[in-house]
């Protein structure tokens, strides 16, 4: 099967990933109700992350015949998350993600350590009030319809997934997103014939390069600005370069040979509120992405310079959100290649 190269997501190395249970003095606990507990995190493993604190999911259920709820725990003091009044949609983002890959492990039996690659991921508040912090660590649940695609011998090759989300009881988000999986060799000689690709007559990036004001990006702590400070292009876009932090904590929690898709998905959320701001004369700090519609096409490398260019919609009234809105579209480009794409809804 030919697959695009796309980011890919895979576990860090590990060695036995314990079961899902809850154990009391010695036995597992059966839910009577069958609802989902928030007690404890699952294995991190199941999720692809290497610090315990950076997993959100809790516990899944299947609940028809192809709808799988996944519960999800949304802190209030994450980095990322900077203390706001709401939920940031990166910390959102990562639960939409992680909750796919969940599901591929457990629900769909995708062995720990076989590589992912993410194709998409789609995410929307539907309600910017549900999404506000409260006094106590969000419960998050996503109600995902699954879709698995299997080759001839029943292998699975593509899962794609979608669905809506709730927030403390508040239904205030959807999602989508697409995986491919692959075996260890093809994806070794996809991850090497890309490369060569990209690198063929490139210099690796030696610049250090210095990242915006926060406040220019709608940040407001500087280890989490991720791109340059935008400048306009002769074409009218208004473009920045990637900066790749790999002692970022959330973005870096493993290491990995390339940048992430949810780094290039923070960069094209940066640039469009930059964007924005500066045409329609906002605040960065008072705009919010509310959409953000992602397609990773290929890899980029970490030692190549990468660019992220935005151009900039009409303003527009939603009726939904009670805001005005403004579409954004960002191409994400490294060594003359785009290697993605993302339409972000900036919401004033």
């Amino acid at each position: 099967m030919a697959v695009p190269q796309t980011a890919h997501d895979e576990a860090p190395p590990e060695h036995e990933v314990p079961p899902l249970e809850i154990v009391q003095g010695g036995r597992s606990v059966v839910r009577a109700d069958g609802g989902l507990h928030y007690d404890a995190t699952v294995p991190r493993q199941l999720v692809h992350r290497s610090a315990i604190a950076e997993v959100f999911i809790t516990d899944s259920a299947e609940v028809g015949p192809s709808r799988i709820d996944v519960a999800a725990q949304l802190p209030r003091g994450h980095v990322v998350g900077e203390h706001r009044s709401q939920y940031d949609p990166l910390l959102i983002i990562e639960a939409v993600r992680q909750a796919g890959v969940f599901v591929a492990h457990r629900h769909l039996g995708v062995e720990v350590g076989m590589p992912f690659v993410f194709k998409s991921l789609t995410f929307a508040i539907t309600d910017l009030a549900g999404t506000r912090v409260g006094p106590d660590p969000g419960r998050a649940l996503f109600g995902l319809d699954v879709e698995p695609q299997r080759n001839g011998a029943g292998r699975l090759q593509a899962l794609s997934f979608s669905g809506e989300g709730s927030i403390d009881g508040v239904r205030c988000l959807a999602g989508a997103g697409k995986l491919v999986f692959l075996n260890r060799a093809t994806y070794t000689r996809l991850r090497e014939r890309g490369r060569a690709a990209r690198m063929s007559g490139q210099a690796p990036c030696r610049l250090r390069l210095t990242p915006a004001s926060p406040g220019a990006v709608g940040r407001r702590d500087p280890r989490n600005v991720v791109i340059t400070t935008p400048e306009r292009e002769s074409d009218g876009r208004l473009a920045a370069s990637v900066v790749v932090d790999v002692s970022h904590a959330h973005l870096f929690d493993h290491a990995l040979d390339h940048i992430p898709g949810n780094l290039e998905i923070e960069a094209c959320r940066q640039i469009a509120v930059a964007a924005v701001a500066r045409t329609y004369g906002f605040a960065a700090e008072d705009l919010a992405p509310v959409g953000c519609t992602a397609d990773l096409q290929s890899f980029a490398e970490l030692d190549l310079l990468a660019r992220v260019s935005a151009r900039v919609g009409e303003l527009r009234y939603d009726e939904g959100c009670g805001r005005h809105v403004v579409e954004v579209s960002v191409d994400v480009t490294q060594a003359g290649s785009l290697v993605a794409t993302a339409t972000v809804e900036v919401a004033a």
